[in-house]
């Protein structure tokens, strides 16, 4: 049996829903002179919802049979937790030093199902009440990652020409194997304003 096109175009229905939920909450507070601290707070929310109909008159089935429909839902629930301590203080005439201090988490959870059923009673129900029709089939999945960095950073400078750098990090993560979740990843530099020297 030949569909035309018009048939076809009416006899499979797809509706896809979204949505996506995010905010920011973010926080300062001067501790003492020269020493501040700051939160930050990143969640977001996501759902998606994937109903998909194949219709007898389509070319799918070509008038035959009954119809098939799926559904698919995916929801991500996700966060970031930040927080940072800076200090800057200039010591005497000639001695300048920059530090910060950071801690950091991150948590990402993610949940998918699905249904599909063939041979329903009606297209009208769409992918709805999917126990109506044979050979239902579920699937599902779940996962859930994190990570968790630690990282410091000085910088020292003398007399604004001199500076000395020191910065480490040490970032974790859920998803790699037991005894190798965490590493330590360090730098150091060096820099000379030459041009500030007096033989310039």
């Amino acid at each position: 049996l030949l569909v035309n096109p018009v048939s076809n175009a009416n006899g499979f229905t797809r509706r896809i829903d979204r949505t996506n939920i995010l905010g920011t909450l973010t926080g300062s507070f001067e501790l003492m002179n020269g020493l501040r601290i700051h939160s930050n707070f990143g969640p977001q929310y996501t759902t998606n919802e994937d109903g998909q109909l194949v219709g007898v008159y389509t070319r799918a089935k070509r008038g035959q049979g009954a119809p098939d429909a799926t559904m698919r839902r995916t929801s991500n629930t996700n966060y970031t937790f930040s927080n940072f301590l800076d200090f800057d203080r200039t010591l005497g005439a000639n001695h300048h030093v920059q530090a910060t201090a950071l801690y950091e988490i991150a948590s990402f959870k993610s949940v998918f199902d699905s249904a599909a059923a063939l041979a329903l009673p009606f297209e009208n129900q769409l992918w709805y009440n999917l126990g109506t029709g044979s050979t239902p089939t579920l699937n599902g999945s779940y996962t859930k990652t994190a990570l968790q960095s630690w990282m410091g950073r000085v910088n020292y400078t003398y007399r604004d020409r001199y500076t000395l750098s020191a910065t480490g990090r040490y970032d974790g993560s859920s998803v790699l194997a037991e005894g190798h979740k965490y590493a330590f990843f360090p730098a150091a530099s060096l820099a000379w304003q030459i041009g500030d020297e007096p033989f310039m």
